[in-house]
């Protein structure tokens, strides 16, 4: 099993435009804020990568030929999503683009080959693909989204879908699948893939504006570690 957090990171480099270019409103609203602590598995047996840079910087959830490449937020952004603001442009800033460019083909060289050790020792992986949300990333007023977003594939494992959404749904949790996001990341190792699960989780669960709410924080926490036990 392997948990993947893409979005947690509000980290920069010193040199990158983005510094100059990127407001702090726009990074933190954007940022999946805590859920590499919140996603943080009590078991250590479990794989956990987390991507230490702002997904401002290098977006490695996205495909390597993703549509929103063309809507400039792709794996390296050249506007804030849902604006038309520019913040970085290929041919200008062409050298951070290379160094972004390695870094995402760095990034998914190394998932590759967690993902093929658990093949190789398991005959399987779960994949579970972490992420945070609010209702100031998508076109919905926050009564309108559920507590918890699953995200699946055409062949993730119907046990896989449904132990996760009873688990939460037990929790006191409401629950959607696909709804507002979809689909999860997926590796495929010659006839093998990951058996993908994307769990966004409501900002509103653990946080009070952009500050941790213990309580919910650690309920939280608690539920998706039950679920690895459950999964694994």
């Amino acid at each position: 099993m392997l948990v993947h957090v893409p979005h947690s990171s509000l980290y920069i480099p010193d040199d990158s435009v983005l510094h100059r270019t990127l407001d702090a409103e726009h990074l933190t609203m954007h940022t999946d804020l805590y859920t590499d602590l919140l996603f943080n598995p009590d078991n250590k047996n479990i794989d956990f990568q987390v991507f230490k840079y702002s997904r401002f910087y290098c977006d490695v959830e996205r495909l390597d030929t993703d549509e929103l490449e063309k809507l400039g937020c792709g794996k390296f952004y050249e506007k804030v999503p849902n604006t038309d603001i520019k913040i970085r442009d290929k041919a200008i800033d062409s050298e951070e683009y290379s160094n972004v460019l390695k870094l995402y083909f760095d990034w998914h060289v190394n998932l590759y080959e967690r993902c093929v050790r658990e093949f190789r020792t398991h005959g399987e992986c779960v994949l579970v693909d972490a992420h945070s949300f609010s209702h100031k990333q998508v076109d919905y007023n926050d009564n309108q989204l559920p507590d918890i977003c699953i995200g699946v594939n055409s062949d993730t494992q119907k046990w896989l879908i449904e132990e996760t959404c009873e688990l939460f749904a037990r929790k006191g949790y409401s629950v959607e699948i696909d709804f507002p996001f979809a689909n999860a990341k997926q590796v495929t190792h010659k006839n093998l893939s990951t058996n993908s699960i994307m769990i966004e989780v409501n900002k509103r669960l653990y946080l009070d504006d952009d500050s941790m709410n213990v309580d919910g924080f650690k309920k939280l926490h608690n539920a998706i570690n039950t679920l690895y036990s459950l999964i694994m």
